[in-house]
């Protein structure tokens, strides 16, 4: 279980690192720091405003995930939820009392799911790590299911390695024929890839460059 010191769980350090780097669809640490490296693919689907918005990134572990997704991406839907008249997405940097707060002073249809999001995640950290894992899954599952019946479609999915990842993308797609034409990999190039991001800095730049660019949204 994370301790309150944990810099993951200071909105500080989200509003410093938003400064410095692209959090969205970037490795989160230098490759040579990323032992352990855990997947975040966050989207957003919105025909009457004309957004199509999908991102991958690397995180050296869970509880960085957790903390974009309580600090960052909870925000960013909120805050494009609660203001229809904005045609992009904002990223307001938000502890969950204020956050909360926020959606209170909203007439939005969404704020009761949406405050009942944050306090599912937030329930998150108080969880053993041995569990974590499983819940924020859960998390992520009713999360997308809430949104597939709605106006805008986020969704968000987590993945433990790299390979959870490309077994999710083999899934998504009904034959290797078609995801080469439409990705640019064989199973087997693709396969070779990510046994190559294991152990070469410059295969995870790769791997993640592909995922943006050519796997993108599946939603």
């Amino acid at each position: 279980m994370p301790g309150p010191s944990c810099k993951y769980r200071q909105p500080g350090y989200w509003e410093w690192t938003l400064g410095k780097q692209d959090v969205w669809n970037d490795l989160f640490v230098p490759p040579e720091q990323l032992e352990t490296s855990v997947f975040i693919n966050a989207c957003a689907v919105d025909g009457q405003r004309l957004l199509l918005d999908s991102n991958w990134a690397c995180h050296p572990g869970i509880e960085s995930v957790l903390g974009f997704v309580q600090y960052v991406f909870l925000p960013t839907v909120c805050y494009y939820v609660l203001h229809p008249e904005n045609g992009r997405l904002m990223t307001p940097v938000q502890s969950p009392p204020e956050l909360l707060e926020t959606i209170r002073r909203s007439d939005s249809p969404h704020r009761l799911a949406m405050s009942g999001f944050v306090y599912e995640l937030s329930a998150v950290w108080r969880r053993s790590a041995e569990t974590q894992w499983a819940t924020l899954s859960s998390f992520c599952d009713r999360f997308n299911r809430y949104w597939e019946c709605q106006d805008v479609l986020f969704s968000l999915n987590v993945f433990p390695n790299v390979e959870k990842v490309v077994f999710y993308l083999k899934e998504q797609v009904w034959c290797e024929e078609l995801f080469q034409e439409e990705f640019g990999y064989t199973y087997s190039q693709l396969d070779e890839l990510c046994r190559r991001f294991e152990t070469e800095p410059f295969a995870k730049y790769l791997f993640l460059n592909w995922l943006n660019t050519r796997a993108g949204c599946l939603v």
